[in-house]
């Protein structure tokens, strides 16, 4: 009883999905071939937006910059690569993001 109280089926996948992101970050920082996503804010006279500086990505790899809102679903932004191992994205004006705050993240395809 007790244990049904406690872990209702959606505490049950919130606790799966912690355990599961927990576990994939911390193997991110082990293995530390993850690339590095550093976001710039663009204040110039009639554009203003965002753009990242990417760094530690391998060459001729195709990456995808994704935003989601929750942490749940992810939407791709732009596809990137580069025959370097830095770069910067394009530019994204303030109308295209999300009206509200977001998360940002890159992933290799």
């Amino acid at each position: 009883m007790l244990e049904s109280i406690l872990f209702k089926p959606d505490m049950k996948k919130l606790t799966i999905f912690l355990t599961a992101f927990l576990f994939f970050v911390t193997l991110g920082f082990a293995l530390g071939q993850e690339p590095k996503l550093k976001l710039k804010i663009f204040e110039g006279v009639r554009v203003q937006g965002i753009y990242f500086e990417i760094k530690e990505i391998n060459p001729y790899i195709l990456y995808e910059i994704q935003s989601s809102v929750d942490l749940i679903k992810w939407e791709n932004m732009v596809r990137v690569g580069s025959h370097k191992t830095e770069m910067e994205s394009p530019l994204f004006e303030w109308d295209a993001l999300p009206p509200n705050s977001c998360f940002f993240r890159i992933i290799e395809r």
